[in-house]
């Protein structure tokens, strides 16, 4: 793992959680938990490694992998050499068959503009330290473990659909959130937690539906010192049980059930 991108993970979990966290490897499983993640092939014409695009795009199937290269392989597939008659003498399942199917191949290992430490990425570009991501461009740097984070993020790890963010853990389909931990469908949101469709909220834990909101819990405004004691409480477990296990039990997708994990009622 990248030196840059491991420093930056313990930055993130020493701002968002009081407590610094080492060892990204070992919060892999849980980071990318719901997080559509590139898979690794090899490329039919060289046998190199290339990372290729979450099979949750492709209706949960992955590609031939006799016809997967890598984007740097692109110039030698042979050249199209059908002429126009050939055509011409064929239905659409000929064309197909007979002039498709032959060059169609897919293109991992995509890269776009300028880029450096790159590590396992399906498709990147204008970025800088980055490892285990899909669809991430556009001035952004220190992310892991994520997919689609588009344009001016930084410290980012187990996120999906992010755009304008900054140390963030698990934020979800969010616009303009910094210090954000375990949050969905939130915009304009600083340091929040297990907060679900919510915009403008400051130090706030649990609100749902809610706007400009600061030091609330539940969508009720505490005050800041009450709420700054439940937070030292609540961040105690969190870390500890990170640090523990290696993952959280709790996510913004089970935050509001009795118990996370809780066999179903019949």
């Amino acid at each position: 793992m990248d030196k840059e991108i491991e420093s930056s993970f313990t930055t993130a979990t020493r701002i968002l959680l009081s407590k610094p966290l080492s060892g990204l490897e070992r919060y892999a499983a849980w980071l990318g938990q719901h997080v559509p993640l590139p898979y690794a092939a090899r490329s039919a014409l060289s046998g190199k490694e290339v990372w290729v695009a979450p099979e949750q795009y492709f209706l949960g199937r992955r590609f031939n992998p006799k016809r997967i290269i890598s984007m740097d392989e692109i110039q030698q597939i042979p050249p199209q050499r059908t002429t126009p008659e050939q055509l011409e003498a064929l239905d659409v399942l000929g064309v197909v068959k007979q002039v498709v199917m032959p060059h169609a191949y897919y293109c991992g290992n995509f890269r776009y503009r300028t880029y450096s430490d790159v590590g396992r990425a399906s498709g990147t570009g204008d970025v800088s330290h980055v490892d285990m991501v899909e669809d991430v461009y556009h001035n952004t740097k220190n992310v892991a473990y994520s997919n689609c984070i588009l344009y001016d993020n930084q410290a980012v790890f187990g996120c999906h659909n992010l755009t304008c963010s900054q140390f963030c853990i698990h934020a979800y389909n969010c616009n303009r959130v910094v210090r954000c931990f375990e949050v969905e469908g939130c915009n304009d949101c600083s340091d929040a937690y297990f907060c679900h469709n919510c915009e403008g909220l400051q130090e706030c834990m649990f609100c749902f539906n809610v706007k400009s909101k600061r030091y609330a819990i539940g969508n009720v405004e505490v005050g800041r010192e009450r709420y700054l004691q439940i937070k030292k409480l609540v961040l105690e477990q969190i870390s500890g049980r990170l640090e523990k296990d290696g993952k959280l039990a709790w996510s913004i997708f089970n935050v509001g059930r009795h118990q996370a994990n809780a066999p179903a009622k019949k």
